[in-house]
């Protein structure tokens, strides 16, 4: 004979059956955030093979640090459309051209890049980016035209200060590659793990930019987390029947 248990042992006996739906994850939200998807992805672009298959991955924003300055023409005269930045990061060196002109003097007519640490050489839709919460609130610009560049661990200060945040996939612990290793990041698969897993956390957190050299694989683990979390609806839904 077997003991019937009370439904009360389990609950309140007001569940219904069959699985519960949990509670959407809240999304950050800034006043006049730009015209991009939250969070958006940026692209470090390699080379003009890797900024060309960084537009077909989606990438929101395409880094043309590597490129240098002729490059990046070359590549923003052919995609007019494609937002970029360039010389961001910090202990990235962009190469010159033969002339040693940096890419900001050699843009296309009226091309203006999305991120900048120059606010005198941003266009009216660039957002500046800050390496701490102090340096953008002494920027003296309103915060929905303020990015704050960190890891994962930074998100809760710079979101809780009414702030963009910007994580580097690739650069944030433990995708750090070693001194003199930097090759690597592009193409060790352990890396590119690594950049995927940070960027599935910098979303949850509630990152507003996340860059990587590895656009396919992130982008993936962007809108993969974003679904679980309410934000987007999943590409593709499929119902499992016994």
């Amino acid at each position: 004979m077997t003991e019937q248990v009370p439904a009360s042992q389990f609950g309140n006996g007001s569940e219904q059956a069959g699985p519960q739906r949990r509670p959407a994850q809240r999304q950050p939200a800034l006043p006049a955030w730009p015209a991009l998807p939250w969070p958006a992805l940026i692209a470090v672009a390699t080379d003009s093979p890797s900024a060309e298959r960084a537009v077909v991955a989606g990438a929101d924003i395409v880094d043309l640090t590597l490129l240098g300055p002729d490059a990046a023409r070359d590549f923003l005269t052919r995609h007019p459309e494609v937002r970029f930045c360039a010389g961001l990061r910090p202990g990235v060196t962009a190469p010159a051209d033969a002339g040693g002109a940096p890419l900001a003097g050699r843009l296309p007519a009226g091309r203006h890049p999305a991120l900048s640490r120059q606010p005198d050489e941003a266009g009216p839709d660039t957002l500046l980016v800050c390496d701490s919460v102090p340096a953008a609130r002494a920027a003296g610009l309103p915060p929905a035209r303020l990015v704050v560049m960190g890891t994962p661990a930074d998100l809760a200060a710079v979101t809780g200060a009414g702030l963009a945040a910007w994580v580097d996939a690739d650069l944030a612990p433990p995708a750090r590659p070693g001194p003199g290793a930097r090759e690597d990041r592009y193409t060790d698969p352990a890396l590119t793990a690594g950049s995927a897993a940070t960027a599935a956390l910098a979303t949850w957190l509630g990152a507003a930019l996340i860059s990587t050299s590895h656009p396919v694989e992130v982008r993936r683990a962007i809108d993969m987390t974003a679904a679980i979390a309410g934000w987007r609806r999943p590409a593709r839904t499929v119902r499992g029947l016994a």
